[in-house]
C-alpha cells in the first residue's frame, strides 16, 4: 500500500503507458523469443491496469446506498456529479472475457512446446497456471536449494536414453534444403530415402502421364505442330521409369538423368502450349 500512494494517479497512468509500450516492443523481438510467452502474459495484465487507471466514473453514490446495494435492494438513487454524500465514484464493469472452449491457433508456450490448434483452451490455461506454479517456487528458493534443484534436473536428463545419431550421408548434397524449404520432413534412415524416392517417382510418372493425356485432348489450333514428338517422347519417358515402380525398395537406385529429362520434357510442353504455335 506504500507504494501506491507515493505516485499520482497521472504517474501511475503514465507509468502504465510506458509498460505497455516497452512490453508490446519486447513481444516482438527475436532476442526475446524464449521468454515471449511471459511477456505477453504481463502485455496482457498491463493493459488492464492501465484500462483501469484510465477509466472515468460513470455514477456517484454515497456509502449508505452502496450498503443497502450489499443487502440486494435494487431501487437505488446515484448521482452523474459528486454532491453530498454520493462522493463514491462507480465504474462500468468491464465485459466478461469471451475464451474460446478449444484454441482458435497453435500456442507456442517455449521452444519446442507447442499446444496446437484445435486443443481445448482449458488444456492451455493449465499449463501456463502450472508454469506460474513452478516459477513462483523457483523464485522462492535459495541460491543453495535452486543449485540442488537444477542438480537433480540434469541429473534426470541423463537418465533419459539418448536418441542414436542419424547418418544422413545418404540424402544426395542440398536435397536436405530443398526438402526443407518445401516443408517436407527428412527420412530417418535409408529405407525410408528410398521409399519416399520411389513415392516422388510415381508421382512424375503420373504428372507425366497425365500431361501427355491433357495434350492429346486438346483441340487442333491450339496445339503447336511439333506437340506430336513431344508427346511421344512424353510416353517413351513414362514406359521408361514404370520399370521403377516394382523395384526393391532397399536398393532403389535412381537414374536422375532420366528423371531431370522428364522434367525437362514437362517444362518443353508447357512452353509450346503457352506459344500456342506461334513462332
Amino acid at each position: 500500500m506504500t507504494t501506491i500512494t507515493r505516485f499520482t494517479k497521472e504517474q501511475l497512468r503514465e507509468r502504465a503507458r510506458e509498460k505497455v509500450k516497452s512490453l508490446d516492443f519486447a513481444v516482438t523481438q527475436n532476442a526475446f523469443a524464449d521468454s515471449r510467452a511471459e511477456l505477453e502474459e504481463e502485455l496482457e495484465l498491463a493493459r488492464i491496469a492501465l484500462a483501469s487507471l484510465t477509466a472515468e466514473p460513470v455514477l456517484y453514490a454515497a456509502e449508505e446506498t452502496l450498503a443497502y446495494a450489499n443487502m440486494g435492494e435494487i431501487h437505488l438513487t446515484c448521482l452523474s456529479e459528486p454532491m453530498g454524500d454520493a462522493v463514491i465514484p462507480l465504474y462500468t464493469a468491464p465485459p466478461a472475457p469471451v475464451v474460446p472452449e478449444k484454441l482458435p491457433c497453435s500456442v507456442e508456450l517455449k521452444p519446442g512446446l507447442i499446444i496446437g490448434k484445435g486443443c481445448k483452451t482449458e488444456t492451455l490455461l493449465t499449463a501456463l497456471r502450472r508454469r506460474a506454479e513452478y516459477y513462483a517456487k523457483l523464485e522462492a528458493m535459495t541460491p543453495e536449494e535452486r543449485e540442488k534443484h537444477g542438480a537433480s534436473i540434469e541429473a534426470f536428463k541423463a537418465m533419459l536414453p539418448q536418441p542414436a545419431p542419424v547418418d544422413k550421408e545418404f540424402i544426395p548434397k542440398n536435397l536436405d534444403k530443398a526438402l526443407g524449404v518445401v516443408g517436407v520432413a527428412l527420412p530417418e534412415s535409408k529405407e525410408e530415402f528410398n521409399f519416399q524416392i520411389e513415392r516422388w517417382i510415381q508421382r512424375l510418372i503420373d504428372r507425366v502421364i497425365r500431361y501427355a493425356d491433357e495434350f492429346k485432348e486438346q483441340p487442333v489450333p491450339v496445339v503447336p505442330d511439333d506437340i506430336s514428338g513431344i508427346i511421344e517422347r512424353f510416353q517413351y519417358q513414362a514406359d521408361h521409369l514404370s520399370e521403377w515402380h516394382h523395384i526393391d525398395e532397399h536398393s532403389c537406385k535412381v537414374n536422375r538423368r532420366d528423371l531431370m529429362t522428364a522434367l525437362e520434357f514437362m517444362d518443353s510442353c508447357r512452353a509450346a502450349m503457352l506459344n500456342g504455335g506461334k513462332s
